[in-house]
């Protein structure tokens, strides 16, 4: 049963991150606008599907073929939100942006697991709204990356 549930789950989350890496999909939004959107994303998803993500990393533990398949996905997001993110051009500021969105990709993802994962309510982005959530990890990637980034309205959420 766990097996088909996670077929389904990484079909449900490829379909989502196509859909959400698309570059039509988001015109001539900003790269800080691009980042807080996908934040905005993964925080719903993690939060949408907590209990599941918490029984997936406990068995990405032991079964080393669901752990394989869990790190192809890490690996396609971060593929697939670098190839939209490095299309701007001249909007990353670290010195070496193509090595720079993969870690920041993986650095946000391990912060989301650790939260699910252990199903801590004092977790620091546990206590936060969806919103907040979003908007703290978001600023970790940009600051990471070194984008000069306007604050966040709330209205992010309208791009999506």
């Amino acid at each position: 049963l766990l097996r088909a549930l996670e077929e389904r789950f990484f079909r449900e989350q490829r379909e989502r991150l196509e859909r959400l890496t698309k570059p039509d999909a988001w015109g001539d939004a900003s790269l800080a606008a691009i980042v807080r959107g996908c934040a905005a994303e993964l925080v719903a998803v993690f939060r949408q599907r907590r209990t599941l993500i918490r029984a997936f990393a406990a068995r990405a533990v032991h079964d080393v073929e669901f752990r394989g398949e869990a790190q192809r996905f890490q690996r396609e997001v971060a593929e697939r939100v670098s190839s939209l993110l490095l299309s701007r051009p001249g909007a990353i500021g670290h010195p070496r942006p193509a090595l720079a969105v993969p870690i920041a990709v993986t650095m946000v993802f391990s912060a989301m697991i650790a939260g699910a994962a252990f199903g801590d309510p004092r977790h620091p982005i546990a206590s936060l709204s969806d919103e907040d959530a979003a908007e703290e990890l978001a600023r970790n990637f940009l600051g990471y990356l070194q984008v000069q980034a306007p604050p966040a309205s709330r209205s992010t959420q309208e791009i999506l």
